[in-house]
């Protein structure tokens, strides 16, 4: 038999946290995700989310690799394959700016996340024009 990879996204797709869902993955889909991983083949989660925002019930699945924050981290047996990380001159740059502007925004590197203090709460991560995600997280 012919291995072949899966990708799964998180929101709306295995999970349905964004519509009242606890985020948590059904136990047909468990049981399905078993079963591909039973026949050799590998899967994956694709998400815009960093790995700080996988829960236990998604991590309890035992994926193969995680691609994070939209494409910035590639992540397979536990190993980083891949990082695009901007400079650190470059985020202190965009954050004076996002302040100045009173923007909110958050950073995220793999395990952690920062929000700003400032910046319109209303829609703060949807919907909001003066709101920012650095997804390729902070320089080190």
């Amino acid at each position: 038999m012919k291995q072949h990879i899966f990708f799964f996204d998180i929101d709306g797709t295995i999970s349905d946290g964004f519509n009242g869902g606890k985020h948590e993955i059904s136990a047909i889909l468990k049981q399905a995700l078993k079963e591909l991983k039973k026949q050799g083949h590998l899967i994956f989660i694709a998400t815009g989310r960093p790995f700080a925002y996988l829960n236990d019930d998604i991590l309890s699945c035992e994926f193969d690799g995680y691609i994070l924050s939209n494409g910035s981290v590639a992540m397979k047996d536990g190993k980083i394959l891949k990082e695009i990380i901007l400079p650190k001159e470059v985020v202190k740059e965009l954050v004076a700016a996002m302040e100045v502007n009173k923007s909110r925004y958050f950073l995220d590197y793999i395990t952690e996340v920062y929000f700003s203090k400032t910046g319109s709460e209303e829609n703060e991560l949807f919907g909001n024009s003066n709101s920012i995600h650095l997804e390729i997280g902070c320089g080190k």
